[in-house]
């Protein structure tokens, strides 16, 4: 009788949702260099909060999740002391000029247009696979200083 009203209560617990990709791409390195940005922005369906545990995509030898601040008129970027939540019935956005993933030694053979593969991790066991553009800077595109208006 305890099994089955234990396979009963299993039954009832709602599937917790699975978290979305909503879009995302990663910043081709700027010429020399070997850095890149991710910018992403993950939507959690379900009733409960989601923190991120972890990051990685085979693309680069390492990634930190940085977040921009301003201080004094002076814009710089710094690791994240903890990682991001999603909230619950809501998104959150890794955007330029916020938090964002950086990507150290990324692999100098990949072209623009070249898909990336992350896997996220979430508290609780949720994992979310994605895979994300290669785009080049906002610069190669006449986008700078409104060249591209």
């Amino acid at each position: 009788m305890r099994l089955a009203l234990a396979a009963l209560t299993l039954l009832a617990t709602p599937a917790l949702a699975d978290p979305e990709l909503a879009e995302g791409y990663v910043t081709a390195p700027y010429a020399g260099a070997s850095a890149a940005a991710a910018y992403l922005t993950i939507r959690n369906p379900d009733g409960e909060d989601l923190r991120l545990t972890g990051v990685s995509t085979p693309a680069a030898a390492e990634m930190m999740l940085h977040e921009t601040v301003e201080e004094d008129g002076v814009v710089s970027m710094r690791p994240l002391g903890e990682m991001p939540v999603v909230p619950a019935g809501g998104e959150l956005a890794m955007a330029p000029g916020a938090v964002h993933l950086m990507l150290t030694d990324l692999d100098p053979t990949l072209e623009e247009g070249a898909l990336l593969p992350f896997l996220l991790l979430f508290e609780g066991g949720a994992t979310l696979t994605a895979d994300l553009p290669l785009d080049l800077p906002p610069y190669e595109h006449g986008a700078m200083m409104g060249m591209g208006e």
